[in-house]
C-alpha cells in the first residue's frame, strides 16, 4: 500500500502503475495493500490483468481514470 501511495504521488501523467505478484499464495500482503489502495483512491482501476502460463501470481496494470486529477 505504502508503495502504491508513494509511486501514485510522481507519476506523470497518463503513467502507468505495474504490480506483480499480485494473487501469488507467498504474498498475500500484494493483494491486499491493491485491494486498499484501489477502495481508497476514487478515480484508479484496473487497466490490466495479465497471468503468466504456469506463474503463481498475477501483473496488475493499474491507471488513473484520465478525467480525474
Amino acid at each position: 500500500m505504502a508503495d502504491l501511495v508513494l509511486c501514485a504521488r510522481y507519476l506523470v501523467s497518463g503513467g502507468v502503475l505495474v504490480v506483480d505478484d499480485f494473487a501469488h499464495p507467498n504474498y498475500p500482503g500484494v493483494a491486499q495493500g491493491v485491494s486498499r489502495f484501489l477502495g481508497e483512491r476514487p478515480g484508479w482501476s484496473v487497466l490490466a490483468d495479465v497471468n503468466r502460463q504456469g506463474a503463481l501470481g498475477r501483473k496488475l496494470y493499474l491507471a488513473r481514470d484520465s478525467h480525474r486529477p
